[in-house]
């Protein structure tokens, strides 16, 4: 009895994870169609999630050991929501200056996994 219930529950999923990939391969149709779009879509979805981050980190500053500490976390929390609203009204802007950040991020990246030790 029990292995029937666990086999029709991974039937179910099955058919979850199917409509999940199908809905993935024409979200990735979308994104090839029109770049420009899924640049400004997620320069949007990450200025959201920087804003989140940012006021997480400003409200748990008070956590660290020093009060030196805590200003700066404090700082850094209130500069990545500023960085956040900022991409939120620019997103060409932000979309442009993502794809900078994640070149001068991934090119030492990719060089050290290809360096020769």
């Amino acid at each position: 009895m029990d292995i029937s219930k666990g086999m029709a529950k991974a039937g179910e999923m099955g058919v979850k994870i199917r409509y999940l990939g199908i809905f993935l391969v024409v979200l990735g149709g979308l994104s090839i169609w029109a770049p420009q779009v899924t640049g400004k879509t997620l320069a949007v979805v990450i200025g959201i999630l920087l804003i989140l981050g940012g006021i997480g980190r400003t409200i748990f500053s008070w956590i660290a050991p020093s009060w030196g500490s805590a200003i700066l976390r404090a700082a850094v929390g209130v500069l990545t929501v500023v960085a956040g609203i900022y991409i939120l009204m620019q997103p060409s802007v932000g979309s442009k200056a993502l794809a900078i950040v994640l070149m001068i991020y991934l090119l030492p990246t990719a060089s050290r996994h290809f360096s020769w030790h």
